[in-house]
């Protein structure tokens, strides 16, 4: 038997400029099942200072949405979205996006990270800040 690939999900061409909304819409991979979208994160390829940007995550119903911003003329860009589920489920999408090659100065510079930055995550502690919890000794940190 031979596996026939999907073809690539891509959005439009953005301008380095741009600060727009996607959506992605989860729900057709959970349509089969009783279950709820706990947890996501969303990340970029190429990363670095000057690359595409992600920010404000949100997921309701099935689902997610977020902000890119910026991005380096002539680059495409890959954006992993990964997703969990109540019931243990784990989903990954890599849509693609590019920032209009017409805008480019040629050559295109080589990208500060070639791989995926740091995710932008969602879910119930995502956005809980930690970093002023101090222990004083008498009762352990969970």
């Amino acid at each position: 038997m031979m596996c026939t690939p999907l073809p690539r999900l891509c959005w439009p061409c953005r301008e380095p400029d741009d600060v727009l909304d996607y959506a992605f819409d989860v729900s057709a991979a959970l349509a089969d099942v009783t279950d709820s979208v706990t947890s996501a994160s969303v990340s970029i390829m190429p990363s670095g200072p000057g690359e595409l940007a992600v920010s404000e995550l949100s997921v309701a119903g099935g689902v997610a949405t977020f902000w890119l911003s910026g991005g380096v003329a002539g680059r495409a860009y890959a954006v992993r979205i990964e997703v969990s589920t109540g019931g243990g489920r784990t989903f990954e999408w890599l849509p693609g996006v590019a920032v209009d090659p017409a805008l480019a100065t040629y050559p295109v510079p080589p990208p500060p990270d070639p791989g995926f930055g740091p995710a932008l995550a969602w879910g119930p502690f995502a956005s809980l800040d930690f970093s002023a919890v101090v222990n004083s000794g008498l009762f352990p940190l969970l």
